[in-house]
């Protein structure tokens, strides 16, 4: 309708996949350059999440596009069919004509053609996009698919596109197999501000072949507060403000148009809602007439008593047998199992590198030191509200109080001076029972930072009003460390990390947790302190296990010297000590460049699933952690040994 009007070839904000379009976001360059790599490859598995309107489908159709002649794929767009229909429909997608409906026959007729392309050297990938919609079954016949292989290779390379629910679905206990097979995944973040105005502008000058300035800058202010820089958003909300413009006629969407589509998409979205739900309690109603009619008449059958005054009688003369004796239902509930039975999913954050690129001549490793030297961790930021910039600012950039002579953090513990008391969970609660909240979070942070030979912080420089995170955050950053938060109880993950930490306890009838520093963990032992200078003491996780809040806090030594994320674009000076750590540790095919390449990737990737990581080729905060204890080049505490009392 506008299309004249503004000079457009064709309309720039169509609700389609066309790669045409495709506009390369730093998340997205970087989610094509997984797939590509594990086309290349041949990892046989890879994973792309995104919430809905990310514009996954539209990187998939970019990225077979790009595909040469050599490679054969087949695109799967809507998985929610039986197992027998998927199968066939993917035989069809590779260009293979059958009439077979048996799992067993189209299994076998994909593999005599995975095995001819293999003969030909030619590479075959299966896309299925909307991934979340496939049941636990269909899963499993796409696991099955990847057991079609060489000794030397994989026959096939499957891709996964879907919502975050995808991710939750493969980190079922059922699925996890399959999980174990992901080599690479990656979820897609929305848009940036900037990344919204650039794409905004890349979609009007691809649609009118000229550059066109069609938008205000409180336009595009606009739009990305009501996107939050969802693509699909983003394209409702510019097209129906340039069908605005074009109404009142103006030549360019100003703040006024810009409000007013806004407002019109919103009241259209709440009428819709208004009318789903006024159907909804329609049709419960009409569900809870029929349930109740239902169950008068099923009565009525059953117990003809309750409408006959003789039935009674008649039931008994007809030889009825006695009535049935209450059937009492028993329920199992299942045992959680012990620690380190299932091994969670570990994500490292991902977050923008930074664009601040500082220029160098040499950069080094740190030798072996003390453990207190570097900053920085990928630990989520505090939130504003909770702590000011001023005040964290001051936080962070007062001086140091004075540390004691170097030490060895290997050093015998108080704990290991002798042998500590073996506890139960009676003697647990009465611990609890005794702790405060704001107490306990001082004893233990005092406790850990004595363990990596430090004093006491400095409480005067933390907002009593800080939440925890923010507080054993702060605390950290005193003297050089950084503050890794673990959450929703993955215990197997602080095992791995095998660093002291601050553990978070439920206390009854207390809104907040309370706080013991673990200090060495043996098999099944844990070995905790209060705080209160008698020792700590010795219990067993499965003791611990129902007083445990979730959290743990553990503190971490950066020697890398970087907050960021380190991969494609970070800043030189990070990729350089990277590849350091890498050559270290037994990589020797990473070459002594400054850039983040391929050969670094597969580096990382490879590592991060030996370190049952996740495997997306982003230098995180676990990958760092793991990364620093490998290449020994500090020396910090231990959970193992350095910290285990003496027998």
């Amino acid at each position: 309708m506008y299309n004249t009007f503004f000079g457009f070839r064709e309309k720039p904000f169509k609700l389609v996949p066309n790669p045409a379009f495709l506009f390369l976001s730093r998340s997205h360059e970087i989610a094509l350059a997984h797939l590509s790599y594990a086309l290349e490859h041949g990892e046989g598995f890879a994973v792309i999440t995104g919430e809905v309107g990310t514009g996954k489908t539209t990187l998939c159709r970019k990225f077979l596009e790009d595909m040469d002649d050599t490679v054969a794929s087949a695109y799967i767009f809507n998985p929610r069919m039986e197992s027998t229909q998927l199968l066939s429909a993917i035989c069809h997608e590779f260009g293979m004509n059958t009439q077979e409906t048996g799992i067993k026959p189209l299994l076998d007729l994909l593999n005599e053609f995975l095995i001819k392309k293999n003969t030909e050297h030619s590479k075959v990938v299966l896309l299925i996009d909307e991934a979340q919609g496939l049941s636990i079954e269909n899963l499993e016949l796409v696991r099955m698919l990847s057991n079609l292989e060489t000794t030397r290779s994989k026959l096939l390379q499957i891709v996964l596109l879907g919502q975050p629910e995808l991710e939750e679905k493969l980190e079922s206990v059922e699925l996890r197999q399959l999980a174990q097979r992901i080599s690479l995944s990656y979820r897609l973040a929305p848009l940036t501000a900037k990344d919204t105005h650039a794409y905004i502008q890349h979609r009007v000058w691809i649609a009118a072949q000229r550059q066109l300035d069609l938008f205000s800058a409180n336009a595009y202010r606009q739009v990305y507060r009501f996107s939050r820089g969802i693509p699909r958003l983003i394209n409702i909300a510019c097209d129906r403000a340039l069908l605005i413009a074009y109404s009142q006629n103006r030549s360019k969407v100003n703040n006024q148009v810009m409000q007013k589509a806004i407002m019109e998409i919103l009241n259209n979205w709440k009428t819709k809602r208004a009318s789903r739900r006024w159907l909804w309690f329609a049709g419960a109603g009409i569900c809870l007439l029929a349930l109740v009619f239902g169950a008068a008449f099923f009565i009525g059958r059953i117990n003809p008593s309750s409408t006959r005054p003789h039935a009674a009688a008649e039931t008994q003369d007809a030889g009825n047998p006695a009535p049935i004796a209450k059937m009492e239902r028993t329920f199992k509930i299942p045992d959680s199992g012990a620690a380190g039975q299932k091994t969670p999913k570990v994500s490292p954050e991902i977050q923008q590198p930074s664009d601040d690129a500082d220029s160098i001549e040499t950069v080094e490793i740190p030798a072996k030191q003390s453990p207190p030297v570097d900053q920085s961790s990928d630990a989520p930021p505090p939130p504003a509200a909770a702590v000011s910039p001023q005040e964290k600012r001051s936080a962070v950039e007062a001086p140091q109080p004075k540390k004691p002579p170097a030490a060895n953090p290997q050093q015998p513990s108080r704990i290991e001076k002798g042998v500590p008391p073996r506890i139960g969970s009676s003697d647990i609660d009465s611990i609890i029972g005794r702790l405060g909240h704001d107490t306990s979070r001082k004893l233990a942070v005092s406790s850990l930072l004595s363990i990596w030979q430090q004093p006491r912080p400095n409480t005067e420089l933390i907002p009593p009003e800080a939440e925890d995170a923010i507080f054993f955050d702060i605390a950290a950053r005193q003297y050089g460390l950084r503050c890794f938060a673990s959450q929703d109880n993955n215990w197997e993950l602080v095992r791995r990390l095998n660093l002291p930490a601050i553990i978070a306890l439920k206390k009854d009838k207390s809104n907040q947790p309370v706080y013991l520093t673990l200090v060495g963990w043996q098999d099944k032992k844990l070995y905790l302190d209060d705080g209160n200078n008698a020792g700590g003491f010795e219990t067993d996780f499965d003791t611990i296990r129902d007083h445990l809040q979730g959290s743990a806090y553990i503190y971490w030594n950066n020697a890398i010297g970087f907050d960021m994320i380190i991969s494609y674009g970070a800043d030189r000076r990070a990729v350089l000590i990277l590849k350091n750590l890498l050559r270290n540790i037994g990589y020797d095919q990473v070459p002594k460049t400054p850039d983040f390449d391929l050969a670094t990737q597969a580096a990382i990737l490879d590592f991060q699933a030996r370190h049952q990581l996740t495997v997306d080729g982003l230098v995180g905060t676990l990958t760092k952690i793991k990364l620093l204890q490998e290449a020994r080049t500090i020396t910090v505490p231990e959970l193992s040994g350095a910290h285990r009392p003496k027998s």
